[in-house]
């Protein structure tokens, strides 16, 4: 072989040979360094364990169910419910308890409010403040019960006629007079010119 004829060849071939090594060399410093490392990258631990969302809890509610029911108490209630389901936890009615008054009073559909009181009165029970019965329903005061004043009571209010007189006894029971006008059986202009006339 004659090596005369290669001497050309390998000065620059050795340059670029030396030149590929110290570009590794550099390199692999580099990267030990952790300049390449992409900042981007996190390195999670996968057994580490996954974080819950946290759920939004329901608010409590507290209602006291009293009067002719097997179990009358303070029962407590997750998010909304209603007058029967209070009734159900309450054990439903006593034998004694006055059936026509909860068929013409007492709206099982209606959603129960915190610090409600439903109370269920017996057979023969005499109307009173506290106990909303059908009837007479306007005290001294000249405030008429919305729970339990009769259909010729409403219809004695400003702007209360016969058919809103009857939703107004469809709705019952009530928590709160504004709720006539929530639940639109009554505008806000009525409600404001009797407001002051009405009670629970």
């Amino acid at each position: 072989m004659d090596i005369e004829a290669y001497k050309p060849f390998l000065k620059p071939t050795l340059f670029v040979l030396t030149g590929v090594i110290l570009l590794g060399i550099a390199g692999f410093f580099i990267y030990q360094s952790g300049i390449l490392t992409p900042a981007h990258i996190e390195v999670v631990d996968a057994g580490a364990p996954l974080t819950a969302t946290p759920q939004v809890l329901s608010k409590t509610i507290t209602v006291e169910v009293a009067g002719a029911v097997k179990l009358p108490g303070v029962y407590e209630f997750e998010g909304t419910g209603r007058v029967q389901d209070a009734l159900t936890k309450a054990g439903g009615l006593s034998g004694n308890a006055d059936a026509d008054y909860v068929e013409k009073a007492i709206n099982r559909a209606a959603k129960l409010v915190d610090g409600q009181k439903i109370y269920i009165p017996t057979v023969g029970e005499a109307p009173s403040v506290t106990v909303p019965v059908l009837g007479s329903q306007t005290n001294q005061n000249g405030i008429i019960s919305i729970n339990g004043a009769s259909q010729t009571e409403l219809e004695s209010l400003a702007g209360v006629g016969p058919a809103t007189a009857k939703k107004i006894i469809a709705g019952r029971p009530f928590s709160d007079i504004s709720e006539l006008v929530e639940k639109k059986i009554i505008t806000q202009k009525v409600f404001d010119q009797i407001k002051t006339q009405l009670g629970l």
